[in-house]
């Protein structure tokens, strides 16, 4: 509002105003009818002429004014108006580009978290696998490598908890529903990953030289390579709502609002009935798919497009599933 009242305030400074030409158009009349009156008082027939000749001058002069003085005010308050719509298009667009800067920082963060559960895939020495030759903890993994993949993943988490902070305070972006829901759903995704390098940190995996082995102890790191089954001693109430949720989304059509409310359920579930307070890649997966989603769709507004089911648009760029060749619940 600032730089718009300095662009208005530039804007009438460079073009005349039309007060001054009014008010001289009216001093032009009251000045001709004052004249007017003290000569035709003296009398004389020249005098009444000479009126009429000074009373006409006067009127045209001061009607002149009057009218350029309209003139005027119309042309600059086009301008103002112009300037107006200029300005308003001009943060229209800013908006936009801020917004999808935002949703690549977004996408991009959530490519390097998913390039280290990839890398870490492609390290794996040894692993249990099953019927259909899935890999499963014990993970036997080089040491260097095993590392590394941990330092990037930290790195990438960070950064994430970085694009959550700025999405704080994005009022002239997002409303605040908006920007809670986003808050929500990022902080699962970002508590997920830090949890994974928790499990390094506690002693849960076992260094031995140049190899390390990762066992079912280090629940974080098995449920980032591996999302296809839920632990057995997670509660009942907790896990049906994970598998219902998975379900739903695999199946389409349900609005943002609904997947937005069970992930609620889901968080609070998991504070209220789990005593571990366990999170799962699955999860954290469909947060950053719905964060995406929430601001692709105020992209769109904002561009004046309208998606019926924006959440189809970015759930297959997010959904990691495939590759695991099964997910819960299915």
């Amino acid at each position: 509002m600032g730089q718009l009242s300095r662009l208005d305030e530039e804007k009438s400074g460079n073009s005349p105003s039309a007060k001054p030409l009014f008010f001289l158009g009216m001093a032009f009349a009251v000045a001709g009818l004052t004249v007017s009156a003290i000569m035709i008082e003296r009398g004389g027939a020249d005098a009444r002429e000479a009126v009429k000749l000074l009373l006409q001058f006067f009127l045209i002069t001061g009607v002149g004014a009057v009218l350029v003085a309209a003139l005027a005010f119309r042309r600059d308050n086009e301008s103002l108006q112009e300037q107006r719509r200029k300005d308003a298009e001009t943060k229209r667009l800013a908006c936009i580009k801020a917004l999808q800067d935002l949703d690549a920082q977004l996408g991009r963060s959530y490519r390097e978290l998913k390039a280290v559960k990839r890398n870490l895939r492609a390290l794996l020495i040894d692993a249990e696998r099953d019927a259909k030759g899935r890999a499963g903890p014990p993970y036997l993994f080089p040491t260097e490598g095993f590392r590394k993949c941990m330092a990037e993943l930290m790195t990438a988490q960070i950064r994430l908890e970085d694009i959550r902070g700025v999405i704080q305070v994005q009022k002239d972006l997002l409303d605040d529903d908006t920007i809670d829901r986003l808050r929500d759903r990022l902080r699962y995704a970002t508590r997920f990953f830090h949890d994974v390098h928790e499990d390094v940190e506690r002693g849960k995996v076992a260094f031995d030289g140049s190899s390390c082995r990762v066992t079912a102890q280090a629940a974080n790191i098995d449920s980032l390579l591996n999302s296809r089954a839920l632990p057995s001693d997670l509660p009942e109430e907790v896990k049906g709502a994970i598998k219902q949720y998975l379900k739903d989304v695999s199946k389409g059509g349900i609005s943002l609002e609904v997947q937005h409310r069970q992930l609620e359920e889901i968080e609070r579930l998991r504070n209220e009935t789990d005593p571990k307070h366990r999170r799962f890649r699955a999860i954290a997966d469909d947060c950053f798919a719905l964060a995406a989603a929430e601001i692709q769709l105020e992209i769109a507004r904002r561009l004046g497009l309208k998606l019926s089911t924006p959440r189809d648009l970015t759930h297959r760029s997010y959904d990691s599933e495939e590759e695991d060749g099964g997910t819960i619940g299915r």
